[in-house]
C-alpha cells in the first residue's frame, strides 16, 4: 500500500481514483490494517482473519467499482506515465475487454478460497483472566 506514493498516492477507491493526501491517508490506514492482519496472522487470532477476509472483500469491491466508472487507461495517465508509454498500452493492454474481469475475478476467487481454507488454523482465544 505504500509504494502508491511512487505513483502519487492514487488508489482506486469506490468509483474514483484518489490521489495526494487523501491516497495517501487512506494508503496509511489499509497498511496499518495490513499490519494487524500480519500480526493476528502470525498469532494465528480469528480476528485478524476475519479482518483479512473483509479487506480483501471490501478491496475487491472497490476495484470492481472503480474500474466499471473509470478506465483503466485513465488511471495511467494520472500516473504520469509518459505518452509514449500511454500509447503502447492502448494499443496492448485490452482496457475494456470482457476477459478483464477473469484477470481480476480469478486471483480473487484464490485468495477468498485460501483465506476459507485457512479458517480452521485460526482459534478465538479466551479472554486472560487478570490476575491480583
Amino acid at each position: 500500500m505504500l509504494l502508491a506514493g511512487l505513483c502519487g498516492w492514487l488508489i482506486p477507491f469506490f468509483g474514483s481514483i484518489l490521489s495526494g493526501m487523501t491516497g495517501a491517508l487512506v494508503s496509511l490506514v489499509a497498511a496499518l490494517l495490513y499490519l494487524y492482519v500480519v500480526w493476528g496472522t502470525y498469532k494465528l487470532n480469528i480476528r485478524a482473519w476475519w479482518c483479512s477476509l473483509l479487506l480483501t472483500i471490501v478491496w475487491a469491491l472497490s476495484v470492481v467499482i472503480t474500474f466499471s466508472r473509470v478506465s483503466i487507461s485513465d488511471f495511467y495517465e494520472k500516473m504520469k506515465l509518459p505518452e509514449q508509454q500511454l500509447e503502447m498500452m492502448r494499443n496492448y493492454v485490452i482496457p475494456q475487454s470482457p476477459i478483464m474481469p477473469l484477470f481480476f475475478g480469478i486471483p480473487f476467487l484464490g485468495l477468498l478460497g485460501y483465506l476459507l481454507y485457512t479458517k480452521r488454523y485460526f482459534v478465538n482465544f479466551p479472554e486472560q483472566e487478570k490476575v491480583t
